[in-house]
């Protein structure tokens, strides 16, 4: 080193680690990152030179979230709020700290939370670079995807056009980096139920992403994927496989074949496969989405959670009750020991023990399960939300099953009542709900009873599946009937 740098030797190595640990953690290499960002932050606080303590810890607590061990998150934010305060930071860095720990909050399924810290970066770098300062936009972003977590897409769009704003005024129209915002638009509206459009911005970013990347490149497999979704969701089951197969191909030639990004094509894939009730290849699939999870993240990772709960859902519908009944166990273990109480995901865990429990005809056992997902999300959402109607027909169903006609009426009955799905239901979801209020009002009701039954029918007069036809069999058996 050279005399009179100013600059001694375990400064520049403790930069050195931390710049090579930002560098690993952008490429996801979650090891390597804390190897480098360990010693700067312990290096730097040795020093007193908090500025770096501060940037390493805010780079750690990403580390944890992205390891899914959020109360270590917690830590790390903690350690970076200390050494912001020593070192007197300002207020940019003091943003950058709420702003992360907004990002971890959500992260933790904590949407609530995450949007007050998310709040305060806004309210921060408002006051110290204006309202149009370019470092809003990501602010904008994290503030739209937490308000989408809560239900609340129509400000989530706008926060989302807010970021998209601020970008295309610092780059211009056809920048790459607008397509991120464009993307999240399109997701809030699929939360929507409006995929055409959703359709049409995925497109919109696809064609930004071609000329700026070309077709070999991982971010336009990721608007491949995107585009895949969208035309599942409008049924267009062809066109979804097309896209979603260019997305992997893509993904295996730049990525190799034991990339996280390819599990994600993957699990949309297999998703598309058994709602289509291809079940073998959905659960082939699947199952090689979780090997690749499991090698990228280690098998307690949330992500990996997600994939055994996927594989629970494909092998409940094969009929393969007690590998369902495993994967749950294993996707349960894992939520248990690191996601908080309250998380969403237990209100998921409830409705599919109850589907499980439904299959193995335990209808008590699966009424159980059912109530317990509806107070859960009730307590989470409100008693309007129109994420219990799913809950409430499935509750219904069941009572049915065990004879409780006047309780199936009133579950049946309120899943009525509430606001639309966001996205529209299969026509065998329309059809099995009308049809099992048919048979919950008959005989007290038969005018409406046969009403409903006309009205189940009619929703599967242009399906052409098997299961659907299946099913117009039995309800129009039943009509004859009565």
């Amino acid at each position: 080193m050279s005399e009179g740098s100013g600059l001694s030797e375990p400064v520049l190595k403790d930069e050195a680690r931390y710049w090579r640990g930002r560098a690993a953690l952008a490429g996801l290499q979650l090891d390597l990152a804390a190897d480098d960002l360990h010693p700067a932050f312990h290096g730097a606080i040795r020093r007193g030179d908090d500025e770096l303590g501060f940037r390493a810890a805010i780079a750690l607590a990403e580390v944890a979230s992205r390891r899914a061990q959020f109360a270590s998150a917690e830590e790390w934010l903690d350690h970076a709020e200390d050494a912001l305060q020593r070192g007197q930071l300002g207020e940019v860095p003091l943003a950058q700290l709420e702003l992360r720990r907004g990002e971890a909050l959500s992260d933790a399924g904590r949407p609530a939370e995450a949007l007050i810290a998310l709040e305060r970066a806004l309210t921060t770098l408002q006051r110290a670079l204006g309202p149009d300062a370019f470092e809003l936009a990501r602010v904008h972003l994290l503030r739209g995807i937490a308000l989408r977590d809560l239900g609340r897409v129509d400000e989530a769009m706008q926060a989302f056009a807010r970021d998209e704003e601020i970008l295309r005024a610092a780059f211009g129209e056809s920048h790459p980096s607008v397509v991120v915002p464009l993307n999240n638009r399109g997701a809030a509206l699929l939360d929507l139920g409006r995929a055409d459009e959703a359709l049409a911005l995925f497109q919109r970013g696809l064609a930004i992403r071609l000329r700026a990347y070309g077709r070999d490149h991982p971010r336009t497999a990721f608007s491949l994927s995107q585009i895949g979704e969208a035309l599942a969701d409008l049924r267009r089951h062809a066109e979804a496989e097309a896209a979603l197969r260019e997305a992997l191909a893509i993904r295996l030639r730049i990525l190799g074949p034991d990339h996280p990004d390819v599990a994600e094509t993957l699990t949309g894939l297999g998703n598309l496969a058994l709602e289509q009730r291809h079940h073998e290849e959905a659960r082939r699939l699947l199952i090689e989405a979780l090997r690749i999870r499991q090698a990228a993240y280690g098998a307690d990772h949330e992500i990996v959670a997600s994939a055994h709960r996927n594989l629970a859902d494909a092998a409940r519908e094969a009929g393969d009750l007690d590998t369902a009944e495993l994967e749950l166990g294993r996707a349960e273990a894992i939520w248990n020991a690191h996601l908080p109480a309250g998380h969403p995901k237990f209100e998921t865990l409830q409705f599919d023990r109850g589907r499980l429990a439904e299959a193995r005809e335990q209808l008590e056992l699966a009424a159980d399960h059912y109530t317990h997902a509806l107070e859960l999300t009730e307590q989470r959402l409100g008693a309007e939300d129109p994420k219990l109607a799913a809950i409430l027909r499935a509750l219904g169903h069941v009572q049915l099953l065990r004879g409780e006609r006047t309780a199936a009426v009133a579950a049946l009955g309120r899943a009525a009542t509430l606001p639309p799905a966001p996205r529209p239901l299969t026509p065998e979801r329309i059809a099995s709900a009308h049809f099992d209020m048919a048979r919950a009002l008959w005989p007290e009701s038969p005018i409406r009873a046969r009403g409903e039954a006309a009205v189940a029918a009619e929703a599967l007069k242009n399906s052409s599946s098997p299961a659907d036809t299946a099913l117009l069999r039995e309800i129009e058996a039943w009509r004859a009937a009565h």
